[in-house]
């Protein structure tokens, strides 16, 4: 499933040029919460018997993790960069 990979690609910029403005731990948490409930739907679309429904609900589950760790990998570096400046 490819989905994954081009929802990251879509994101990573667009969280990365918010990201003063939403606020560095809130967007980590909301990437982190994002992330969980997403891995959450991706494991529920198992449990799905219809062909149509199991590839609706994994499809919605890995763009959703990909646009959650796109928030994560996009706000940590920016966290430890003002946490620990250059000296």
């Amino acid at each position: 499933m490819a989905f994954y990979p081009i929802a990251f690609l879509v994101t990573a910029p667009v969280v990365g040029d918010r990201l003063d403005r939403l606020g560095r731990k809130n967007c980590l948490l909301a990437g982190i919460l994002l992330m969980t409930v997403a891995t959450l739907t991706f494991g529920v679309a198992g449990y799905f018997n219809k062909a149509k429904t199991f590839f609706s609900v994994s499809f919605i589950g890995r763009v959703l993790q990909g646009v959650g760790d796109a928030i994560i990998c996009v706000s940590i570096p920016s966290i430890i960069a003002i946490e620990f400046p250059e000296e």
